[in-house]
């Protein structure tokens, strides 16, 4: 009898971190390419090279799939030692390491990244 994990590998079907990895992948490449209007779970599968129900057994809209490779990429935030005087003064602090990480490795396309009202 064959072992299930030797018929994934000859089949090139991957699962777990691998398999999570393509997917987050696929989100950024497309989020990068289109923007989140032009996100969806379909065009994920697609490039990810996986199906639909994998994705909607793990998320449940494009949102939380979206928010999931946010986390994924970006590196949790580094809480401030103590209190820095004022409000302005924490938030500031809080939110400098995320703003140089956003400097450091910018979007390879930005059109898709201006706000839209």
């Amino acid at each position: 009898m064959t072992d299930s994990t030797d018929d994934d590998a000859a089949s090139g079907r991957r699962r777990g971190l691998a398999l999570e990895q393509a997917i987050y992948d696929a989100v950024w490449e497309l989020l990068a390419e289109s923007g989140y209007d032009q996100l969806s779970m379909a065009a994920v599968a697609k490039r990810a090279h996986t199906g639909k129900p994998v994705l909607y057994r793990r998320w449940a809209n494009r949102a939380e799939l979206a928010l999931a490779a946010l986390r994924n990429k970006v590196p949790p935030p580094e809480f401030p030692q103590g209190d820095q005087g004022d409000l302005r003064s924490d938030l500031i602090a809080l939110l400098r390491p995320l703003a140089d990480w956003l400097v450091a490795t910018p979007p390879r396309s930005s059109a898709h990244c201006a706000p839209r009202f």
